[in-house]
């Protein structure tokens, strides 16, 4: 049986997603990403609640989803098993969904 975590973004985290970095302030997508790795090492699945976010920045989505598409390894099937046990939520603004799917292939191309 699988184990799926679902990340209610707005009440795991925080609803005010803002800048790239940890340095940024609080809310960054560094800061997500790093709960998102961690999450993923004791997981099967995660599942991502974006809704409830005030606004997902395209630079907050990058570093996540870049992020962890950078962080999975060099080659296409490492990408590739990472993305698979990733379902992102975005019902109330579904171009985050979008976005944050488009970034995590913008950075696999990128490799």
């Amino acid at each position: 049986m699988s184990k799926t975590l679902t990340l209610h973004v707005a009440k795991d985290f925080t609803p005010f997603l803002a800048g790239r970095y940890k340095a940024d302030g609080p809310g960054s997508g560094e800061a997500l990403r790093e709960i998102l790795a961690a999450a993923l090492a004791s997981n099967d699945k995660v599942r991502i609640d974006f809704d409830g976010t005030a606004m997902a920045p395209a630079s907050f989505l990058e570093e996540v989803f870049g992020g962890l598409a950078r962080d999975a390894g060099e080659n296409d099937e490492a990408i590739g098993r990472v993305r698979a046990r990733i379902e992102v939520v975005c019902n109330e603004r579904p171009v985050v969904c979008t976005q944050a799917l488009r970034y995590f292939d913008e950075a696999k191309r990128s490799k």
